[in-house]
C-alpha cells in the first residue's frame, strides 16, 4: 500500500458534514444532490480501501445511511480528500 502525504489520518474521524445547497450545473442539467454514480462509488471505496478508511466512516462523515446515499458532491468531496486533492 502506497501512503499519500497528504492524506491526514483523523479526516474520516471529524463531524458530520452534509453538502452545501445544491449547485445546478448547465453542461448535463442535474443538481448537485443528484446520487452519486455507481463508479464513483465504486472508485471512492477502492481509494477507502487504499488508505485504510473504512466505509462506516465515510458514512458517518458525510451522516448517510449507506455510501450509495452520497450525493454526486459529498461523493466527489470524500475521493478529492482522500486523493489529497482537497483544498
Amino acid at each position: 500500500m502506497q501512503n499519500n502525504p497528504t492524506f491526514q489520518p483523523g479526516l474520516y474521524d471529524a463531524t458530520p458534514q452534509n453538502a452545501s445547497k445544491p449547485v445546478y450545473n448547465k453542461k448535463n442539467g442535474t443538481t448537485s444532490d443528484a446520487p452519486a454514480s455507481p463508479k464513483q462509488v465504486k472508485y471512492l471505496l477502492d481509494l477507502a480501501r487504499q488508505y485504510n478508511v473504512s466505509p462506516e466512516q465515510i458514512k458517518a462523515k458525510f451522516n448517510v445511511p449507506s455510501l450509495e446515499s452520497l450525493s454526486k458532491t459529498q461523493c466527489s468531496r470524500a475521493i478529492d480528500e482522500l486523493s489529497g486533492k482537497a483544498a
